[in-house]
């Protein structure tokens, strides 16, 4: 019984950042102006995400 208790706890802290991880880089933002394109927004869809580490989000 205790063994099942520790690898149920191992499986949740493995999975449960995976989830979140998975989350976060499904989650985009929509791209309608360029800098250097006049010619108003852009005739295409642009998604883009940025990948931040730990929480920082600094390029």
């Amino acid at each position: 019984m205790r063994r099942a208790a520790v690898v149920f706890f191992l499986i949740i802290q493995i999975t449960v950042p995976i989830l979140f991880a998975a989350a976060e880089a499904a989650s985009g933002s929509p791209v309608k102006f360029l800098p250097g394109f006049d010619g108003g927004p852009l005739p295409f869809q642009l998604q883009t995400g940025s990948l931040g580490y730990l929480g920082k989000e600094e390029v």
